[in-house]
């Protein structure tokens, strides 16, 4: 039987009732707490015993600390003084035992345990939580801007959908962490002047929630690249991975080798710090700069096909092409596709460029709305796109669709493209759940209409 094992704990940091009462029941089971890591927490085996847990919070004490500091030394004897063993410590947080279930706490004023508490939270752990919460802001009404102004793309976007979903519960977990503490600290001031200790109740129910949800959409995520992504989807995947696990672990190790190296406090913080935004600028520029070369350098298939997105495997031949309506050879056009998929809609573009000037080029959008709450929101979005310019609340230069008749089609709605000078060969087919956009080099013929309508109407 193994002697040590490693678990990753969730517990709020001021939550020092729920931290203690767990490692009164780790030790009934024989494991007492050792280590405290980013890893995790290590537990090493023992004979079952009945030990008494207590959480203290040292705010002279720091991350980036090369070794204990003489007042963290004085602390810990002061502590073993009295009858209470450490059993590990990180930063701020220093949790001792005791076998005595008598014994006299370690801190018998709660004004000063409230106050201790404070000065460790206003050092690490609240300043971290703003930034994050600023950061969740930032992100989830960047998300729902493109949201409101381009949902059939968001809808579809397996990627943006991950990354907003991801967004929102980090908001919800910020505000539950603040506000959960704010409330303790205000309870526990008042229990304080009566000379009561508040218990804690911190956010662990919410925080395990959010794990197994964000676990749960980084799968279906990840399947969704992995069968339904094409290479260069996959790539990218793969590289953005291997990046957030470069940056995490080189940070660290700078942080380990400067602790090694016995650089100070201040030195390692800036140091780490420092190094974090200048790595992480240097491997997303290279990223990016790669992808770009990497992407203009894509070289059609024997086929002559570029295909981009997570495309389902029945759209990667295109339902409708240049052939089907003019009198040309499918060897004369290099056809790209780029699509998305996800629970709510499927979307694919296509667009097929030919090799020769004189030849006409063909590109359209077919979009599937897979849940009917969200599809008069998706059709509003499609019909009402314009791009009109207004002049004291005029129009001085129309530019949006307008509804067209076309009895010869089975569309429930027909749009097409107007601007000042006229109508352009842009249309817009609605139907009972998907829409199709598509684009012609010249005014389309009804027949041509016809095969567009039995080519994208049924996908």
């Amino acid at each position: 039987m193994k002697d040590r094992k490693r678990r990753y704990e969730i517990f709020s940091f001021y939550d020092y009732t729920g931290i203690e009462k767990h490692l009164e029941k780790m030790a009934k089971k024989g494991w007492m707490l050792e280590k405290i890591s980013a890893l995790g927490w290590v537990y090493r085996k023992i004979e079952p015993a009945k030990l008494k847990f207590t959480v203290c919070y040292f705010s002279k004490s720091s991350e980036f600390d090369s070794g204990l500091t003489n007042d963290e030394i004085t602390f810990h004897e002061f502590c073993e003084h009295t009858g209470w063993k450490l059993a590990a410590s990180r930063a701020q947080i220093h949790i001792f035992y005791n076998e005595n279930q008598d014994s006299v706490p370690i801190e018998t004023d709660a004004a000063v345990k409230v106050e201790n508490m404070h000065k460790a939270m206003k050092k690490s752990y609240l300043p971290a939580y703003l930034v994050l919460f600023g950061i969740a802001v930032l992100n989830s009404a960047m998300f729902i801007s493109r949201a409101f102004s381009d949902p059939l793309r968001i809808l579809a976007d397996t990627t943006s959908l991950f990354g907003g979903f991801v967004w929102l519960l980090v908001f919800i977990v910020c505000i539950a962490e603040i506000g959960g503490y704010y409330i303790w600290r205000n309870k526990a001031k008042k229990k304080a002047e009566q000379g009561e200790f508040a218990t804690t109740r911190g956010c662990r129910n919410i925080q395990i929630f959010t794990l197994f949800a964000v676990g749960i959409g980084c799968l279906y995520w990840l399947s969704t690249l992995l069968f339904k992504g094409t290479w260069f989807t996959q790539v990218i995947m793969l590289v953005m991975i291997a990046y957030m696990i470069a940056l995490l672990v080189s940070v660290n190790g700078i942080k380990v080798l400067l602790k090694k190296a016995k650089a100070s406090r201040g030195v390692n913080r800036t140091v780490t710090f420092a190094s974090s935004f200048i790595l992480s600028f240097i491997m997303l520029t290279v990223i990016g700069v790669s992808l770009v070369k990497f992407a203009n350098n894509i070289k059609p298939d024997e086929r002559g096909r570029i295909l981009t997105g997570t495309i389902s495997q029945n759209l990667e031949s295109p339902p409708l092409t240049a052939q089907d309506l003019y009198d040309v050879s499918m060897d004369e056009y290099i056809s790209e596709r780029t699509g998305n998929e996800s629970f709510f809609a499927v979307q694919f573009t296509s667009r097929q460029y030919p090799k020769e000037v004189d030849l006409p080029s063909l590109e359209y959008t077919v979009t599937t709305v897979k849940t009917p709450f969200l599809y008069d929101l998706c059709r509003e979005q499609l019909v009402g796109r314009n791009h009109d310019e207004m002049l004291d609340g005029k129009v001085v230069y129309a530019n949006h669709y307008e509804k067209v008749d076309a009895p010869y089609l089975e569309a429930s709605e027909v749009y097409r493209w107007y601007r000042d000078d006229g109508y352009i060969n842009r249309y817009l087919l609605v139907y009972q759940d998907s829409f199709v956009e598509i684009t012609f080099d010249a005014e389309p013929t009804e027949a041509q209409m016809i095969i567009v309508e039995q080519k994208l109407s049924v996908i």
